[in-house]
């Protein structure tokens, strides 16, 4: 299980974004959301992430059946560890240079079981040497989304989500 949600609600103010969503993600599973600018997509992802917290239920929602979540719940599975690309791009610091941001006080990445030196895998990500020392906010928006990806797949996870990773 990587995320259960049991008849959901969120809303902000007068505006009703999610309205009771139920819904099981599980391992391997693949969802892709579509919808126009201001739908509620983002908000929906941090309702299953467990980043937003849900309305809480009803008074008159019924009682869970036994081994059932109540109503208006978030449920994340157990060792669910989220790599999350996000649309504002929060996580950039435009100071670093292109291999501290990779992998800040570390000449090395780990990937999986392997160590691979920052610079070879900025070169995965079609950074050259060179460009490995050059300050993020050098970086058109195109590149700077390969960064984010680059230092979002060198992150030990099992759950990817990207949020618009191609709005620039």
């Amino acid at each position: 299980l990587v995320s259960e949600m049991v008849h959901v609600s969120k809303t902000f103010g007068d505006r009703v974004i999610v309205k009771d969503f139920t819904a099981t993600i599980l391992r391997g599973d693949k969802i892709g959301l579509l919808g126009p600018n201001g739908a509620g997509k983002t908000t929906l992802l941090k309702l299953i992430l467990g980043e937003h917290k849900p309305d809480p239920a009803l008074a008159n929602a019924p009682k869970p059946e036994p081994g059932h979540s109540p109503w208006g719940t978030v449920r994340l599975g157990a060792n669910v560890t989220v790599a999350y690309f996000d649309q504002m791009r929060n996580a950039l610091d435009l100071d670093a240079t292109l291999e501290d941001f990779i992998s800040p006080g570390s000449e090395w990445i780990e990937i999986g079981n392997q160590k691979k030196h920052r610079k070879s895998y900025l070169g995965d990500f079609l950074f050259s040497p060179a460009r490995a020392t050059s300050p993020v906010r050098s970086l058109s928006g195109g590149e700077r989304n390969r960064l984010l990806l680059a230092r979002l797949f060198a992150r030990p996870a099992n759950v990817l989500v990207l949020d618009e990773p191609t709005n620039d």
